[in-house]
């Protein structure tokens, strides 16, 4: 971690903790996701680290560039994205009907490219999907791999059978999402579309 200048606490989660963080030397800011690990966290650590490990980059995916492992756990060296959360974004920001267009697309883009590569998130919300860009041209990213699996490591069927017949996240957005069959529809015609 002598590469990493601590600047600020940005989160807490069940599982870990979320600092700005700045490079000694370069100067620019990343986002540092340390680990809260017990003794039987291995398949969270491992199913995380695999996320990062097998993603292509993508304009609406949060980059790890660097995981780091120290005597007290493993820390995520990820791209920073200096608007925060979608939900604080709009705690500040009212955007038009474009910009949330625009959102929309860039989700789902970046939706369509994690099922491209078999991952499935598994806990989309507000909370994980990052702004970045400036606030005239604001850029959302799918963040918080946390809870993703490959599907071809959890079940022999198709992605799409897979993400239809297992649930994780939190019940209130898990009920938002799954709540209603036109729901579910809608998600996946979005992701096919795309």
């Amino acid at each position: 971690m002598e590469n990493y200048r601590t600047i600020k606490k940005l989160d807490e989660g069940g599982f870990s903790e979320v600092y700005k963080v700045q490079h000694v030397r370069t100067g620019k800011y990343y986002a540092m996701k340390k680990l809260k690990l017990g003794e039987d966290d291995d398949s969270v650590v491992d199913d995380e680290l695999a996320a990062f490990k097998n993603m292509l980059y993508h304009d609406h995916v949060v980059q790890c560039s660097e995981v780091l492992r120290t005597r007290d756990g493993l820390r995520f060296i990820m791209e920073f994205c200096t608007l925060g959360s979608l939900n604080e974004y709009f705690v500040t920001h009212i955007p038009g009907k474009k910009q949330r267009y625009d959102f929309i697309c860039q989700i789902a883009s970046g939706v369509a490219h994690l099922h491209r590569n078999n991952l499935i998130h598994r806990d989309l919300k507000p909370d994980n999907i990052f702004i970045t860009g400036t606030t005239s041209s604001p850029v959302a990213k799918i963040g918080d791999f946390g809870l993703a699996k490959f599907a071809s490591d959890a079940f022999n069927g198709t992605m799409y059978e897979f993400y239809m017949t297992t649930l994780a996240g939190r019940p209130m957005f898990v009920k938002l999402f799954l709540g209603s069959f036109m729901g579910i529809i809608s998600l996946i015609a979005i992701n096919i579309q795309l």
